[in-house]
């Protein structure tokens, strides 16, 4: 491990730190659908007048099951006029091929079998889209295993290394701010590279609806009676990497099939997951909590007393020890390093603490102020990409797939 004063030297050759304020040399990103966005202007007054994407286009399915995989895969394509999800499974499976052998591979595979066991739709699903997009099941399962797993991975590789490293990676990873209450509602901003957008849809069936910011990440999901959103804490926590099964999927089918948190919390401590997230949920019953992945301990935050729980992109309740640790107790420079997390934080229990109401209103409105809200600024490529808010007791989700400061949320519901 990098000594802490040495660290501290390292921080402040990356990062060009003058009051709350920081900046890069990147001058622009490109989306994945091909749109430019100039990272121009500063931390207060960024670029909002470019779009990533215009709308939340919304795909209709069957649920999962080998049906619904065919009409998402068919989905995308209408949408986009292009193989979206086959082009996606491609570029993940050539990532996975320049890191692993194909024994390796074999082993990861094997981590469907529990999946089989509890979550037979979700294998079903996986095997429709494979047939839609030309691919057999295998090659389907790893490319989604490889949109948690692959980050991860990379993250633990650096572990013991030090802050100047992980900040690198942070440019690359999901980063959220997560807003949850006791009554139903529960929402997040979903933070990451511009590169990393341009293809969000919202999925639509009759028990679960889901915010896809990119093709296989679909961890942002509604069903009738339980909601799930998540964030990564990578950063610091370990997940089970290749001896675990994708978490996006996995939370996806928990909301599909159960209507309790403490059913999905059981689920994450049976189930190993491949990355370190913290997926938080919020039922029909007045629960709502927080489960921070990790390998052999989660820790769970339990909000359902006080009626809310909040997240950002570190493990909650070590912020002091972090920056000690990290950053020499500096911790403006620890928290800029790590896209703001700490301050998110805060400002979001702030709200989830004080609004005067607690509905999708009280949450549209946190999430368009910053900083839980991040916009493209010079050097800044790192940015809230969409947005999403679940409604149990209404039976709809609501989402954007750019700044929902800039882009009005559409609303979906499972009965119209």
């Amino acid at each position: 491990m990098m000594k802490k004063s040495h660290l501290a030297v390292a921080l402040t050759s990356l990062l060009v730190v003058s009051g709350t304020s920081y900046a890069g040399n990147e001058k622009s990103q490109t989306g994945l659908n091909g749109v430019e966005i100039e990272l121009t202007g500063s931390f207060y007054h960024p670029n909002e007048n470019q779009v990533l994407q215009e709308t939340a286009p919304v795909i209709e399915f069957d649920g999962l099951t080998s049906k619904g995989g065919k009409q998402i895969v068919e989905g995308y394509k209408q949408i986009f006029g292009k193989d979206v999800m086959g082009e996606t499974i491609k570029a993940k499976l050539a990532e996975l091929d320049e890191i692993y052998t194909s024994e390796e591979l074999v082993s990861i595979l094997a981590t469907s079998n529990t999946l089989q066991e509890s979550f037979p739709e979700l294998i079903a699903f996986y095997t429709g889209m494979g047939e839609a997009s030309g691919y057999p099941f295998r090659d389907v399962y790893l490319a989604a295993w490889a949109s948690d797993g692959l980050f991860a991975k990379s993250v633990q590789s650096l572990a013991a290394m030090g802050l100047s490293e992980l900040k690198q990676q942070s440019d690359k990873m999901r980063g959220c701010t997560v807003i949850g209450w006791n009554n139903g509602v529960i929402g997040q901003n979903q933070d990451m590279p511009i590169s990393f957008g341009g293809y969000g849809t919202i999925w639509k069936s009759d028990r679960v609806i889901v915010h896809a910011a990119e093709p296989l990440f679909n961890a942002m999901a509604m069903g009738r009676d339980l909601a799930t959103v998540a964030n990564t804490v990578d950063l610091f926590h370990k997940g089970a990497v290749e001896r675990g099964a994708p978490v996006s999927g996995l939370s996806m089918a928990m909301v599909a099939k159960y209507d309790d948190v403490n059913d999905a919390k059981k689920t994450l401590d049976k189930i190993e997951v491949n990355a370190a997230y913290s997926t938080s949920f919020s039922d029909k019953k007045g629960q709502v909590l927080a489960v921070e992945n990790q390998l052999g301990n989660n820790i769970v935050i339990d909000g359902s007393v006080k009626g809310y729980v909040t997240h950002t992109n570190h493990p909650l309740g070590q912020e002091q020890a972090l920056v000690d640790h990290y950053a020499n107790g500096q911790e403006q420079l620890f928290d800029y390093a790590m896209k703001t997390t700490l301050w998110r934080n805060v400002a979001a229990e702030s709200h989830a603490k004080f609004s005067p109401t607690r509905d999708v209103d009280a949450l549209k409105e946190a999430f368009k102020q910053k900083p839980i809200l991040k916009a493209p600024y010079q050097g800044n490529g790192f940015v809230t990409t969409n947005s999403v808010i679940h409604d149990l007791n209404e039976g709809c989700s609501y989402g954007t797939t750019w700044l929902p400061s800039v882009q009005e949320y559409t609303k979906v519901c499972f009965d119209n």
